[in-house]
């Protein structure tokens, strides 16, 4: 039986994706049930009665239904294109959809994080800086990465941001490191190593804080990821020590 647009806006019995937003503008919720493992048996959701983009996700639910789940993306980038969002510059309903996306897919890129701002942005889909994250978890250690996105929404679109959240997490919840326990070095003895390679390299990192073999530095350069990569390698090639240096996120 073909489906009504009135039929898509429930939750339903049975669920396999889905995505929920319940901060300002408008609370959202998009469910994905399958037929099988690839096949989409229906697209439905629940929103507010002032959501305002009901015929964008009608015609999402229209089109993908009987589809291939990996068909999904392609069909959302298109009518992502000619639907009007009116000024929207990341629309929930197309993150919502992108999460699930990428729920399926298993994808996860890393999103470089630009340094030198008070409250660098970290999650560009819902607008989350570091502060925020920071704040959540400096008041509730030993959290997971979906208790930061319950909390925050931070990785709950497009997910490129996991891994930014997840440094952010092991600065407050630090975990003996093997690395160091392997070398049979300190915490110490490694951050005067560290601080000596830096000088004697002339490198404008500063070091901001250390845990086991993960290293949090400043830069005042524009684009320092060129630099960190170089000395990185350079320091390993040099003590044969492996560290991780990471831009500081306001920390």
């Amino acid at each position: 039986m073909t489906q009504t647009e009135s039929t898509f806006e429930k939750r339903p019995d049975f669920i396999d994706f889905e995505f929920t937003h319940n901060k300002s503008p408008y609370s959202l919720s998009i469910y994905i049930q399958l037929l099988n493992p690839q096949t989409i048996s229906g697209l439905y959701y629940e929103a507010e009665e002032d959501f305002p983009h009901r015929d964008f996700l009608n015609v999402i639910a229209k089109n993908v239904e009987m589809k291939k789940i990996d068909s999904l993306e392609n069909i959302v980038k298109k009518e992502s294109q000619t639907y009007d969002f009116n000024g929207e510059v990341f629309p929930i309903p197309v993150m919502g959809l992108i999460k699930i996306i990428n729920d399926f897919t298993g994808k996860n890129k890393e999103l470089d994080i630009v340094s030198g701002e008070e409250n660098p942005l970290i999650c560009r889909c819902f607008g989350v800086g570091a502060n925020e994250i920071n704040d959540f978890l400096n008041q509730n250690r030993n959290c997971s990465l979906i208790e930061v996105t319950d909390e925050t929404m931070a990785a709950g679109g497009c997910g490129r941001c996991q891994n930014s959240i997840k440094e952010l997490i092991d600065y407050y919840n630090p975990k003996p490191d093997p690395i160091l326990i392997g070398k049979g070095i300190s915490e110490v003895q490694l951050a005067k190593k560290v601080q000596n390679f830096l000088l004697e390299n002339k490198s404008n990192l500063k070091i901001k804080r250390m845990i086991g073999s993960n290293i949090w530095v400043t830069s005042n350069s524009l684009n320092p990821y060129n630099e960190i990569d170089n000395l990185q390698e350079k320091f390993f090639n040099t003590e044969n020590i492996s560290v991780r240096f990471s831009l500081a996120l306001s920390l």
